[in-house]
C-alpha cells in the first residue's frame, strides 16, 4: 500500500532525508521511532503528499506522488503533529466541512459516528480553539477517518499529553489499528509497544534499523521515556549495537 524508494528531501544544501526504503502492507500498523529532528514528521508530509521529495519514488495505493497527489491525499487520514485544526470552528461543524471536502456520502450519520466513535458528544457546539488537548488531538482523529481512509497516517499522537490522557487516546487510537492500515511516528517507545505490529528506526534522517514487534512486547501502561534513555530502549529493541549507529 505504501513503497518508498530512494526518497531523498533537501531543504537547501542540508539533506533532511536520506536514501529512505521500505514498504508498508496492507492491514499492517507500521511505527516510526525516532527522536526530535531526526526527520520523522518532514517524511510523514512527504507521505501525506503535503511536501514532494527531492528525488526518489514513493507510490500509495499505486498513486505516484508526484502524478495523483490529490487522489493519495482523498485516500489517506492524516493526523499531523500538534493538529493544526480551524480554531474558530465548532467540532461538528469542522468535522462536517471535512465530510463535505471529501464528497462523503449520508455526511450527518457519518459525522454523528465520529463524534459518538470520539466520545465528542458534549463538544459538539465547541469551538475547536476553546478545547484543551487531549480533546483536540480526539477531534484530531475524528477528522482523520470521517471520511473512511484505505490508510491512515499519525504524526506523534501522544506528543504533549499527560499521563492519563496517553491512556486515554490509546483507548481511541487501538480500534484504528484493527480498522485501517496504519503507520505512526513517535518518540515514545510506549506508543510503538502499543500498536506496531513492526518498527522503522529513524537517525539523521536515515532509516537505521527495523524490527517486527511480538503480541508478547506489547505494554499496557504508557511509559514516560526520557530522549537519552529512548537510544538505550532503541538498541535494546533492534538487538543491535548502539555505537555504530548513535555518535
Amino acid at each position: 500500500m505504501i513503497e518508498i524508494e530512494n526518497i531523498t528531501k533537501h531543504f537547501g544544501n542540508k539533506a533532511v532525508i536520506q536514501n529512505v526504503n521500505f514498504k508498508v502492507e496492507k492491514g499492517e500498523t507500521v511505527g516510526l521511532y525516532g527522536q526530535t529532528g531526526a526527520g520523522k514528521t518532514t517524511l510523514i508530509r512527504v507521505l501525506t503528499a503535503y511536501m514532494f521529495p527531492s528525488s526518489g519514488k514513493l507510490t500509495i495505493l499505486g498513486y505516484n506522488i508526484l502524478s495523483h497527489s490529490h487522489e493519495i491525499r482523498r485516500r489517506v487520514g492524516y493526523l499531523p503533529q500538534g493538529v493544526s485544526l480551524y480554531g474558530d470552528m465548532t467540532v461538528e461543524n469542522y468535522l462536517t466541512f471535512v465530510a463535505r471536502l471529501h464528497r462523503v456520502n449520508d455526511r450527518h450519520r457519518r459525522v454523528c459516528q465520529v463524534i459518538e466513535e470520539f466520545q465528542l458528544s458534549r463538544h459538539t457546539k465547541t469551538l475547536i480553539g476553546k478545547l484543551p488537548l487531549d480533546l483536540h488531538r480526539r477531534v484530531g482523529l475524528a477528522q482523520a477517518v470521517v471520511f473512511n481512509p484505505e490508510i491512515l497516517i499519525l504524526d506523534q499522537p501522544t506528543a504533549g499529553l499527560a499521563p492519563d490522557q496517553i491512556m486515554e487516546i490509546y483507548q481511541f487510537i487501538k480500534p484504528l489499528t484493527n480498522q485501517y492500515t496504519v503507520f505512526l511516528s513517535t518518540h515514545t517507545w510506549c506508543d510503538v509497544e502499543q500498536f506496531c505490529d513492526r518498527v522503522l528506526m529513524m537517525d539523521k534522517g536515515r532509516i537505521v534499523g527495523e524490527k517486527r514487534l511480538k503480541m508478547s512486547q506489547r505494554r499496557v501502561e504508557p511509559r514516560k521515556v526520557a530522549e537519552p534513555g529512548a537510544i538505550s530502549i532503541l538498541a535494546e529493541a533492534l538487538s543491535i549495537s548502539i555505537n555504530p549507529i548513535f555518535r
